[in-house]
């Protein structure tokens, strides 16, 4: 059989998608102002109550991550369409048939709305930290409000000598919200064209030998997560608690 060549045992396609992001809130500003921005929680919490104070974005401090439908979320998106970077994005939103109400998360302080955009500004308005986090926030909240990206996993399994192999390749139909959300990919990987019982050619056959890796450190934005989790803190002051521990020398960066 092995010199044969491996035979296509299995093909199998099926749709995939990748949901959009749920409308923001403060815990998951500063764990995507650590990763993506690499901006201190504590810093980004600065950054955003100046934007606040301005009247650019929302109140920045808040446990909500869902829309009450008070809320005129459209014209929230119509107020980008002046912007000279994603104006073109909103506006197909909203002319284009491509606007998608924003999921809902299980979270709701009812006091405060999920953190959005409350006005267009342009990048000449604001300092480099500022217009970072206004970009994030007003990406992420377009992001809020677009299609769920698309595409079609494809998954093959071959048979070679009695051992099973499995690859997948994936190809993306409709980028949706990703195509205003530079701080997550979905690659195009696919795969060639395989039918079932087809004998392949194989190019090499490698056994490779690796152990197992410590966990890494802890990042902010996993440390956040497990504050959330275990109840340390609040949205409010968890980005705080980091900064004191690392200020008394508990723990460094």
């Amino acid at each position: 059989a092995a010199a044969a060549g491996p035979l296509v045992t299995s093909v199998i396609e099926e749709p995939k998608s990748r949901w959009r992001p749920l409308p923001l809130n403060t815990v998951e500003l500063s764990k995507l102002a650590a990763t993506k921005l690499r901006m201190a929680p504590a810093r980004c919490m600065h950054v955003a109550e100046d934007l606040y104070q301005r009247g650019i974005i929302s109140y920045p401090r808040t446990e909500t991550d869902r829309f009450q439908a008070t809320i005129d979320v459209r014209a929230l998106v119509g107020a980008q369409m002046g912007s000279s970077v994603w104006g073109g994005y909103a506006q197909g939103l909203l002319n284009g048939g491509r606007f998608t109400v924003p999921r809902s998360g299980p979270h709701d302080d009812h006091a405060h709305p999920p953190i959005h955009p409350v006005r267009c500004a342009e990048r000449g308005e604001l300092q480099d930290e500022q217009w970072r986090v206004f970009e994030l926030v007003t990406r992420h909240f377009l992001a809020c409000c677009s299609p769920d990206a698309r595409g079609s996993r494809t998954e093959v399994e071959a048979e070679i000598a009695g051992e099973g192999f499995v690859t997948a390749g994936l190809v993306v139909l409709d980028r949706g919200w990703l195509e205003v959300y530079p701080y997550s990919a979905w690659v195009n990987d696919p795969l060639p064209q395989f039918a079932v019982n087809e004998r392949l050619v194989p190019s090499a056959l490698e056994m490779i030998e690796s152990r197992t890796q410590p966990p890494p450190l802890l990042s902010e934005a996993d440390l956040i997560s497990a504050m959330d989790r275990s109840g340390i803190g609040t949205d409010a002051t968890m980005h705080d608690h980091i900064q004191k521990i690392q200020t008394r020398h508990y723990a460094s960066k």
